[in-house]
């Protein structure tokens, strides 16, 4: 395996290393913790085996169109730490293979819907520290995703976790949230499927280190009845919430709430069935029928486009024969009518 770094050059620019990207074989390219602002969309174009780019720790401003085009072997893109603000689908074009991609500590401000688009085969999405108010809504593209890194943002509301976007990403297995300023209970959290154990158990972690841990009295119940018919692993954190407790503390309309969000969130649970993975599975298996029936279709379509030939001629040719074939009737036209009179002259 061929690297190359180049920590130490302090580069201003990428474009003059365009020379050293040229290698077909260059596996792993380390260019952190450098000064670079800007690349050009050609400059890794030439580099078709490359598996790991690393472009953390420089000043970059924004990204190039289409920059990673010619890079679909590429697993693991590293662009945290950089002055990134904007990401679009032409960002990520090419990137098929792509496997992690990590952008914390970037001040992100404007996500495109459908900027991670191209990265069908992502698992893991490290967004730490982003500046993100609510969780990227282009993220449900990503069916794959296994692990997804939400920490350290500004998480504040129920609505900074939409349920739409959680019901589309049943593939995950942990979810990091802590260090956000969250002081509602997000409803989306009930989605979770009581057989995702690893998945739940991060979660609740992570709640309990957040403010609606501590200021909202009835998160803890919230999770208490969430997790009642699970491992005793998972229970034994929250023992000490039981529903008796909860009516001695008077709080007994958080079980009315529960139930309630419960209730709200099973229109989600439809949405798990007809999106992400589920959906494309459905699609793959549509056209396969389809293919399957291609060939008899084809020989009808074969047998019809014999008497479409005519209509597919160039249309200087096609005026010119019906022109003819108008003079032609037009002549006949004349002889009968000719005959006509003469036959009644005499």
């Amino acid at each position: 395996m061929q690297t190359l770094a180049s920590r130490l050059s302090l580069l201003s620019s990428i474009c003059p290393l365009n020379s050293f990207f040229e290698s077909k074989s260059l596996i792993h390219l380390d260019l952190s913790h450098n000064k670079i602002t800007s690349f050009s969309s050609h400059t890794f174009s030439k580099l078709g085996d490359l598996r790991v780019l690393d472009l953390s720790s420089n000043p970059i401003k924004m990204l190039p169109y289409k920059p990673f085009a010619k890079n679909n072997r590429l697993k693991w893109l590293k662009l945290s730490k950089s002055e990134i603000q904007t990401l679009n689908p032409d960002h990520f074009f090419g990137l098929s293979s792509l496997k992690t991609l990590t952008l914390s500590k970037m001040p992100l401000h404007n996500i495109s819907p459908y900027a991670f688009v191209p990265l069908k085969n992502l698992r893991y999405l490290d967004m730490d520290s982003c500046n993100l108010t609510r969780i990227p809504h282009s993220v449900i593209y990503n069916c794959h995703l296994t692990k997804l890194n939400l920490a350290n943002n500004k998480f504040h509301r129920s609505s900074s976790l939409p349920p739409e976007v959680l019901a589309g990403l049943s593939s995950l297995s942990q979810l990091r949230i802590e260090g956000n300023p969250l002081i509602e209970f997000p409803p989306s959290f009930l989605l979770i499927s009581h057989q995702n154990h690893r998945l739940l158990r991060f979660l609740l972690h992570s709640t309990m280190t957040l403010p609606v841990w501590r200021n909202e009295p009835c998160t803890p119940y919230y999770w208490a009845m969430q997790m009642q018919n699970q491992t005793a692993s998972l229970r034994h954190f929250i023992l000490q919430y039981s529903e008796e407790k909860m009516m001695k503390m008077g709080l007994e309309v958080c079980k009315g709430q529960f139930e309630w969000m419960k209730e709200q969130m099973d229109i989600y649970k439809e949405l798990e069935k007809n999106s992400g993975c589920y959906t494309m599975r459905k699609l793959r298996s549509s056209a396969n029928s389809t293919a399957q029936k291609l060939p008899s279709s084809n020989k009808i379509n074969l047998d019809s486009n014999k008497n479409e030939r005519l209509f597919d001629l160039p249309h200087p040719f096609l005026h010119v024969l019906i022109a003819s074939i108008s003079s032609n009737f037009l002549l006949i036209f004349i002889i009968v009518s000719c005959t006509i009179i003469g036959c009644f002259s005499r």
